[in-house]
């Protein structure tokens, strides 16, 4: 299994001659370069304007590694980092 989290031309031809039998990757408009070309899974993002840490984390959902992605927004509170 071979995971895109770069989304670009290049991490799309690593990922194809890697021969993973399943490539994963985020769909277009979220993807560049014809990306998504190269993947046999495609994963499409609520919104396009989404931080790098939560769009990761909806390639992740989508193979069931983690379960919620939490909205839009810091993910953790400053008073919980003291």
């Amino acid at each position: 299994m071979a995971l895109d989290f770069q989304g670009n031309l290049k991490s799309g031809i690593v990922a194809f001659l890697s021969r993973a039998s399943q490539r994963i990757g985020f769909a277009p408009p979220a993807s560049k370069e014809c990306n998504s070309l190269f993947n046999k899974i495609t994963v499409p993002l609520p919104e396009l304007r989404i931080n790098r840490i939560q769009k990761n984390l909806y390639l992740l959902k989508a193979i069931g590694i983690y379960e919620s992605v939490p909205p839009n927004g810091p993910l953790i509170k400053i008073e919980d980092s003291i």
